[in-house]
């Protein structure tokens, strides 16, 4: 989107390619971002930046969530969370002071950060104010009610952005390119 709509060059790496790199192309990441570079996770991206062999975003990918009381638990084999419904923006605050763990899984849904790890820069709205087009499992609504769609992250010098779904998703929503911008250019502003 980037090269094609605006002309600016960035180099794009999959998560597939990275991950195949192993601990030597994380080591080299992590230097790139103490050393003030700006790494970029788009959906599953932020699902490889979160993961523990990784550990540059301090949030988790979530199982979908029930709506009865359950104990918190730890993530399973595969690194997902609990589902939690958040039902206000005072719940959302909540889970990001909490340092307690949250409750099949529901893609893109990921828990906010917390206070201390960075900042969940925009999140979605309540489920009765989340409008939707084509068809949304009203399970899925109640779950990304006040979850992050960007966080951010100091790592040394630099930063780690994630956002939990494509902001550039079929180039159809155009307000949404101010947080593409954003990603590249107040990213590395900031970091240097």
């Amino acid at each position: 989107m980037l090269e094609r709509q605006y002309g600016y060059s960035v180099t794009a790496v999959a998560n597939d390619v990275v991950g195949g790199a192993g601990r030597g192309g994380i080591r080299r990441i992590k230097e790139w971002l103490a050393n003030g570079g700006t790494v970029i996770g788009i959906e599953a991206g932020v699902e490889f930046l979160a993961d523990a062999k990784v550990g540059l975003l301090a949030t988790a990918r979530e199982q979908l969530a029930v709506e009865q009381k359950v104990e918190p638990v730890k993530p399973d084999a595969g690194g997902l969370v609990p589902g939690k419904l958040l039902g206000s923006e005072a719940e959302f605050l909540q889970a990001m002071n909490s340092r307690k763990g949250s409750v099949g899984c529901c893609a893109g849904v990921f828990t906010p950060l917390k206070l201390n790890a960075g900042t969940n820069a925009a999140y979605f709205a309540g489920a009765d104010q989340l409008p939707a087009s084509g068809y949304l499992w009203e399970e899925s609504r109640k779950q990304f009610a006040f979850k992050p769609l960007v966080m951010v992250q100091r790592e040394g010098r630099g930063h780690v952005i994630g956002f939990t779904s494509d902001p550039n998703f079929r180039g159809y929503m155009d307000g949404m390119n101010v947080f593409s911008l954003n990603k590249v250019f107040r990213g590395v502003a900031h970091s240097r």
